[in-house]
């Protein structure tokens, strides 16, 4: 299978940097949208978390906005030489909920 296929090259050099190479002209390219739209600049070097899928009120977007909140007061409250220790990340969480459901869109309102 293909995956058996992938698998085996798992220690590949080559393979390894064109991965890296195609991860990174994603996150150049996403970056690019976000700023033209957004007008948000963004670090390519950072991590991208990206989570998009239909939004319930038992699935992880709404622990992903607590862990973001958390850590976000946790850099708030550190030093300045402790905040340099922290990884840089971008955070998005998109989706969509069906208009009735209440505790979805409240979710939704949070993360906006």
């Amino acid at each position: 299978s293909m995956m058996k296929q992938l698998i085996a090259k798992k220690d590949d050099p080559s393979l390894q940097t064109e991965w890296m190479a195609a991860k990174r002209t994603a996150k150049e390219k996403l970056a690019a949208y976000v700023k033209e739209h957004m007008g948000i600049d963004l670090d390519c070097d950072a991590l991208f978390d990206v989570q998009f899928k239909r939004i319930h009120e038992y699935k992880r977007q709404l622990l992903n906005c607590f862990y973001i909140v958390h850590r976000y007061l946790m850099i708030k409250s550190a030093s300045p030489s402790e905040r340099a220790k922290f990884q840089k990340r971008a955070c998005f969480i998109g989706g969509k909920a069906a208009p009735a459901y209440v505790n979805a869109k409240t979710i939704i309102k949070l993360v906006g």
